[in-house]
C-alpha cells in the first residue's frame, strides 16, 4: 500500500513541479514543497497516536507529493547551475547525495522506533529535518537566471526557426509534451524510467516479502539486503553522471545501464526458483542497484538533451520524473497481480512461490524489452538540441561573447 500510494502521489507532484519552476520560480516551488512536509506532522501523529489508517494513507501521500515536489526542483536548479553539457552530474550528485543521507538516516530512525515505539517515536526527527529544510531553502539563491541566460545564449547559437515555437503546435502535440511524450525517444526514455523503478519496487516489495516468508530472514538480514541494494545505486550514480555527460554518451550509458539492470533480474529469478544462496541474493540486489543507479544520471542527461531551451528541460525532466516515479507503484501491484510468497513455506520449499517466480519472469522479460529498444535507440537520429545547434547559422562573434560572458558571469 505504501508503494502505491506513494508512487503515484510523488508521479504526479512531478508533473506539477515541472509547471510550478517556471511559473513561481524554483525558490518558490521548493519552498512549496518543504513547507508541504510540515503536513507530515499532524499526519503521522493522528494515524501513530489513534492508529488512524487513513492518517497513515494521507501520510504516504503528503510524503510523496512533498518529495516529488522539492526532489525535482533541486535537479532543475542544479542543472540550471551546471549548464546543459551537465545534466547528468547534476541527476547523479543530486540522488547519490539523497539516496546517501537516506542510507544514514534509517539505522537512526530504526534504533528510535525500536527504543520507544511506534511511529510518534520519530516525530521530533522528522520536525527537525523538515526545519532545517525550509531554512535552506530559504537561504538558497534563485537559479531562473541562469535559465534565462542560457536560453539566450542558445539564441545566438541556434538557427531563428529551427525549433518550433509552442504557438505553432498543435494541442495533440502539447499535451504529449506536456507529459514527456513528444517523440518516440522521450517515450523510450519514459518507459526505461518506468521499468527502473519498477524493478526498485519490486526489490523493496517482493523481495522483501520473499526473504520473510521464504527465506525466512530476519529483519537485520533483510537490511544487510536492501543495504548492498542502496550502496550499489549510490556508486554508480556518483559516477554516472560524469561519464554520460563527458565519456560515452548518455543513450549508450542508458543501454549499459538497462543491461545491468536485466542481469540483475536474471540472478534474482535464478533466486526465485532455487533454495536460499546468499551470493545469488547479494549479487541480484548490487546488480539491480548498479543498473538503476546508472540509469538515473544517463536518463536525465538524455531527457534534457532532446529539450529545445532550459525552460522545456525543466518541465521535460519533470514529465519523465512522472513516468519513472510511477514504476514504484507498479512494482507495488506486483504481489497483488501475481500474489506474494506467502504460504510457501521455509527455505526449502523456494521453488514453490509461483507468485514471485511469475514477478521476477515477467519483470525479466519486460526489461529485457527496453534493453534492447535501447541500443536500438543507439543509432536513432542525433540528439534534437545537436541538429538545431548544427543548424545554426553564424552570428555576430560580439553578441555570441556577451551571451556567454553573461552565462559564465552567473556562475
Amino acid at each position: 500500500d505504501f508503494l502505491i500510494a506513494f508512487g503515484l502521489s510523488k508521479a504526479l507532484s512531478n508533473l506539477v513541479a515541472g509547471q510550478l519552476v517556471g511559473i513561481l520560480g524554483r525558490r518558490r516551488t521548493c519552498l512549496l514543497g518543504w513547507s508541504l512536509g510540515l503536513a507530515l506532522i499532524p499526519a503521522i501523529a493522528a494515524g501513530a497516536l489513534y492508529d488512524n489508517v487513513l492518517a497513515l494513507h494521507a501520510a504516504h501521500c503528503l510524503l510523496g507529493i512533498h518529495q516529488g515536489i522539492t526532489w525535482a526542483t533541486n535537479i532543475v536548479c542544479l542543472m540550471d547551475l551546471l549548464g546543459p553539457g551537465r545534466c547528468g552530474l547534476a541527476s547523479g550528485l543530486s540522488n547519490a547525495s539523497g539516496y546517501f543521507s537516506s542510507a544514514v538516516a534509517a539505522p537512526v530512525v530504526s534504533a528510535l522506533f525500536e527504543a520507544f515505539g511506534g511511529e510518534k517515536s520519530t516525530l521530533p526527527a522528522l520536525v527537525a529535518t523538515v526545519l532545517a529544510g525550509i531554512l535552506l531553502v530559504a537561504q538558497m539563491v534563485e537559479t531562473q537566471p541562469w535559465a534565462i541566460a542560457e536560453d539566450r545564449l542558445s539564441e545566438v547559437v541556434f538557427s531563428p526557426g529551427v525549433a518550433v515555437p509552442d504557438s505553432r503546435r498543435t494541442v495533440a502535440q502539447r499535451c504529449a509534451s506536456f507529459c514527456g511524450c513528444s517523440g518516440v525517444l522521450p517515450a523510450l526514455y519514459d518507459l526505461a524510467g518506468l521499468t527502473v523503478n519498477a524493478a526498485t519496487g519490486l526489490v523493496w516489495g517482493s523481495l522483501v516479502i520473499w526473504c520473510q516468508e521464504t527465506g525466512g530472514l530476519s529483519t537485520v538480514q533483510i537490511g544487510f539486503v536492501e543495504s548492498a541494494h542502496t550502496s550499489a545505486k549510490v556508486v554508480a550514480m556518483v559516477g554516472a553522471g560524469y561519464v554520460a555527460d563527458r565519456c560515452i554518451g548518455s543513450r549508450l550509458l542508458v543501454a549499459l545501464a538497462m543491461g545491468c539492470l536485466t542481469g540483475g533480474l536474471v540472478l534474482l529469478m535464478l533466486q526465485a526458483r532455487a533454495e536460499l544462496s546468499w551470493q545469488l541474493l547479494y549479487a541480484s540486489s548490487c546488480l539491480i542497484g548498479a543498473g538503476v543507479g546508472s540509469a538515473f544520471p544517463a536518463l536525465a542527461a538524455a531527457v534534457a538533451v532532446e529539450a529545445q531551451s532550459a525552460g522545456e528541460r525543466a518541465s521535460a525532466y519533470c514529465a519523465y520524473r512522472m513516468w519513472r516515479d510511477a514504476g514504484y507503484a507498479l512494482g507495488g501491484l506486483a504481489p497483488r497481480l501475481f500474489g506474494n510468497s506467502a504460504g510457501c513455506g521455509s527455505v526449502k520449499g523456494g521453488g514453490d512461490c509461483r507468485g514471485f517466480q511469475e514477478t521476477t519472469l515477467v519483470a525479466f522479460v519486460w526489461s529485457s524489452v527496453v534493453t534492447v529498444l535501447a541500443f536500438c535507440a543507439i543509432c536513432w537520429r542525433k540528439p534534437r538540441r545537436a541538429v538545431l545547434q548544427a543548424a545554426g547559422s553564424e552570428r555576430g562573434d560580439a553578441e555570441l561573447t556577451r551571451s556567454e560572458e553573461e552565462y559564465r558571469r552567473l556562475g
